[in-house]
């Protein structure tokens, strides 16, 4: 896991480009070729109240899609428990429109792993950006 980098929201949002820039080959990644976007800087985002968001353009076979991942340190865990996974949910687009400068579209999925990270996935169109 990389360390912990904070930054300001200013700061993320110019480096989000590149953090969806090219797919990432899943099934080369699950094979061993290729590290996962967890493990690359330009993918992941540190929130200064904890959040930690990795984001990327997945390509699964021949489908595309547009991934985020969320996860937090125990002090974030500690400030939305009382939302719950509505309210996770709810900052975690909050964030990512500020970031995206719009509101994701064509959501397709989200779950929550056995470890508390809420996966968000969105059908990626040509023209999305």
């Amino acid at each position: 896991m990389l360390p912990v980098e904070i930054e300001t929201l200013e700061q993320m949002k110019v480096r989000f480009p590149a953090a969806i820039a090219e797919p990432v080959d899943v099934d080369a990644v699950a094979r061993g070729e290729g590290l996962p976007p967890l493990h690359k800087r330009k993918h992941v985002f540190d929130f200064p109240d904890g959040m930690r968001m990795v984001a990327s353009i997945d390509m699964v076979c021949r489908d595309v899609f547009f991934h985020v991942s969320v996860s937090g340190s125990d002090a974030y865990a500690r400030t939305i428990k009382d939302e719950g996974l509505e309210g996770l949910y709810e900052d975690t687009l909050l964030r990512l429109s500020a970031m995206l400068g719009h509101a994701p579209e064509n959501p397709l999925k989200a779950f929550l792993t056995d470890q508390g990270v809420l996966h968000l996935m969105f059908l990626k169109e040509k023209g999305d950006e």
